[in-house]
C-alpha cells in the first residue's frame, strides 16, 4: 500500500484547449477537473508519467472520461443511473450520437436554453455557520458574486461563543439570525421559518459557491414533483492525508457529472434493503422547494451535527421519495467543500456520520415500518464493517487514516439510540 500525497487541483476549460494540463512546479500528481465553460464533465487523478507523456493516449484517456457527461446533456440513454435501481433506460441512439458533429457547441447552446427559458421561481439561501468567520466571509463572497441572485440570503448563527453578526453585515443583501440552541437541524428550521421563497437552498459556511450555483439549482426544479435538488461537491483542496483519504478512499461527496432523477419507483425498489438516499447528495448542496416542507415536515431534531451526528438531509430526502415525490441530482450546481485538514478532525467526522447514519435508518423506520432500514442497520453494516477490516488490515489495500475504529465506534454508538425506532414521528415546522 502506498502512503498517501498531496494532490495539486487543476480545473482544466476544454474551450482553452489542454494548456493548463501540464506538470505541476510541486512536482505532485493532479486532480484534474474538466469542464466546457461552466459546465463540469469529469475528473482524472493524473500522474507526473502521464502529465509528462501528454500525447493521443492523455487525450483518450479525457474523452472516455467526460463522454457520459456530455451525452448527458445532448443524448437519450446516457442519463445517471440512481444505485440500486434496474437500468430500464434505452441504449443512447448511435445514429444520433454519429449526428452531433459540434458536440460542446451543441452543449453550450442547451445549457443556456434551460437557463434561459424557465420560469424562475423566487430562491431564498440559508447558510448555517458555527464559529468560523474566516470560511464564512469566503462563503459569502463567493455567494455575492452567484450569476443569479437570491431573493433573500440568510444566515443562521449556531456559534458557542462570539458572533458571527459582524461577518454577515459586511454583506449588506444578507440578514443575520442568531439560534442558540445546538444543532444543524435546529438551525436549517430557523433559517426556513426566518425566509419566504418558493425554494430553500442550503449550502454550509465551509463552501465557496460556483458562480452558476443558485441558476443550476433552481433550474432543476422544472417539474413541480421535484421537490429536491442537489448537486455536485468538489473538493476545494487535497493538501493533506485526511483530505486527499476522504475524496478518494472513501468517495468524499462526490455522485458523479450525469444528472440522475430519484423517483417512487427507485424507492420501491431499494427499500426492501434500505433506499440509499444518502447517496442522492449531500446538505452542503442542496435545494428544497417549500411545498416539501408543509407536506412532509423539516429536518428531524434528533439528527444532524450537534444532535445524532448527521443525516438529517438524507432523512428528509427519504420522506420526500416515500411521499410519493421525485429528488433529482443536477451536478452542473457545484460548490467546493473544504475536506476536515487533519487526521483527528477526519476520525470525528467519520464517526458523527456512522452514528447520525444508523439513528437516521431507526427514524426512517418509526417513521413507515420499512424493515430494510433494520436490515442495513443490524446486518448490512456489520457485513460491510468486516470486508473493510479484512482490506485494511488483512490485504492492507488501503489507507484509512484510523478511520475504521472511529467508524466503528460511531456505528456502536448508533446502535444505542434504538429507542428512536419507536417515538412518535417529530412535529412539523410551525410559523
Amino acid at each position: 500500500m502506498s502512503p498517501v500525497q498531496p494532490l495539486d487541483i487543476v480545473h482544466v476549460d476544454l474551450a482553452q484547449g489542454l494548456e493548463a494540463l501540464r506538470p505541476s512546479a510541486s512536482g505532485r500528481d493532479i486532480f484534474a477537473v474538466f469542464w466546457w465553460r461552466d459546465v463540469p464533465l469529469g475528473h482524472l487523478h493524473l500522474s507526473r508519467r502521464q502529465l509528462a507523456a501528454g500525447g493521443a493516449a492523455l487525450v483518450q484517456l479525457i474523452a472516455n472520461r467526460i463522454t457520459p457527461a456530455v451525452g448527458d446533456r445532448l443524448l437519450p440513454g446516457f442519463a445517471g443511473e440512481a444505485p440500486g435501481r434496474e437500468n430500464d433506460q434505452p441504449p443512447p441512439d448511435l445514429a444520433h450520437l454519429a449526428g452531433v458533429s459540434a458536440p460542446f457547441r451543441e452543449l453550450e447552446e442547451r445549457v443556456a436554453d434551460a437557463l434561459a427559458n424557465r420560469d424562475a421561481p423566487s430562491v431564498s439561501v440559508v447558510v448555517c455557520t458555527r464559529d468560523r468567520p474566516a470560511v464564512l466571509r469566503e462563503c459569502l463572497h463567493s455567494l455575492a458574486d452567484c450569476s443569479a441572485s437570491a431573493d433573500e440570503v440568510v444566515i443562521v448563527d449556531n456559534s458557542t461563543a462570539g458572533s458571527m453578526r459582524d461577518v454577515v453585515e459586511e454583506f449588506p443583501r444578507m440578514t443575520y439570525v442568531r439560534e442558540n440552541r445546538p444543532g444543524l437541524s435546529r438551525a436549517r428550521n430557523t433559517g426556513i421559518r426566518a425566509t419566504s421563497g418558493e425554494i430553500v437552498a442550503f449550502t454550509d459556511d465551509d463552501t465557496t459557491l460556483h458562480g452558476d450555483w443558485l441558476a443550476r439549482l433552481r433550474d432543476g426544479f422544472a417539474e413541480p414533483d421535484v421537490m429536491v435538488v442537489t448537486g455536485l461537491v468538489l473538493p476545494a483542496a487535497l493538501e493533506t492525508e485526511s483530505q486527499v483519504v476522504f475524496e478518494l478512499v472513501y468517495g468524499g461527496f462526490f455522485r458523479g457529472y450525469q444528472r440522475i432523477v430519484y423517483d417512487k419507483a427507485f424507492f420501491e425498489q431499494t427499500r426492501a434493503h434500505a433506499t440509499p438516499v444518502w447517496k442522492i447528495g449531500a446538505g452542503a448542496n442542496m435545494a428544497v422547494r417549500r411545498r416539501a416542507f408543509e407536506l412532509v415536515g423539516g429536518f428531524d431534531e434528533r439528527l444532524g451535527a450537534g444532535a445524532a451526528g448527521c443525516s438529517e438531509d438524507s432523512e428528509l430526502w427519504y420522506r420526500v421519495l416515500a411521499e410519493g415525490w421525485r429528488c433529482v441530482y443536477e451536478p452542473g450546481a457545484v460548490v467546493f467543500h473544504r475536506h476536515r485538514a487533519d487526521d483527528e478532525e477526519l476520525r470525528r467526522q467519520m464517526h458523527e456520520y456512522l452514528r447520525g447514519h444508523v439513528a437516521a435508518l431507526f427514524v426512517q423506520y418509526a417513521r413507515y415500518g420499512h424493515r430494510g432500514n433494520l436490515v442495513r442497520a443490524f446486518l448490512a453494516l456489520p457485513r460491510d464493517f468486516a470486508a473493510r477490516a479484512i482490506r485494511e488490515y488483512v490485504i492492507r489495500s488501503r489507507p484509512s487514516s484510523g478511520t475504521f475504529a472511529a467508524g466503528l465506534t460511531g456505528y456502536l454508538r448508533g446502535l444505542r439510540l434504538l429507542p428512536l425506532a419507536r417515538r412518535s414521528r417529530p412535529r412539523r415546522l410551525r410559523e
